[in-house]
């Protein structure tokens, strides 16, 4: 039940960051913020219902693990990490081991946050949590994912 809610939200989350990512190269902010909204959004629904299903036994915890969704690593609060991730990406090592439930966990412990798009078109969710993480995750492979595996 749940995890079928997650699917859904995965794929419209999907395609609400396509468009922001659109919007932002063409520097048409109005749509950024509308679409910003819309994903924040979607983005939570989407966790709340990933962990409801792992909760219930739907799906497995480890769903995602080995799958390169982001980095996952110690916050250092002597330094602005996400300035450096955007200027500085070689100083983060891939962590392959970090799953979708700790993207959800990121998302609803967070207390800082912020993006990023590469030239490339690449979509990056940032956030440092009330647990001293760092998370940064690709919002359209964590998309992906679900979608693949659901």
């Amino acid at each position: 039940m749940w995890k079928n809610i997650a699917k859904e939200l995965a794929t419209e989350l999907k395609e609400v960051t396509e468009r922001f990512v659109i919007a932002l190269q063409q520097n048409d902010l109005e749509v950024c913020r509308s679409l910003s909204f819309q994903a924040q959004t979607k983005l939570t629904e989407m966790f709340r219902e990933l962990r409801n299903s792992q909760d219930h036994n739907e799906i497995p915890n480890k769903l995602g693990k080995n799958s390169s969704l982001g980095y996952f690593q110690e916050a250092d609060s002597n330094c602005d990490e996400f300035s450096i991730f955007k200027t500085q990406r070689s100083f983060f090592n891939r962590n392959e081991e970090l799953t979708l439930r700790d993207c959800a966990n990121a998302v609803f412990h967070c207390k800082q946050r912020d993006y990023y798009v590469d030239p490339d078109g690449t979509h990056w969710l940032m956030y440092i949590t009330d647990r001293k993480q760092l998370v940064i995750i690709d919002i359209k492979k964590v998309c992906d994912v679900i979608i693949a595996n659901i």
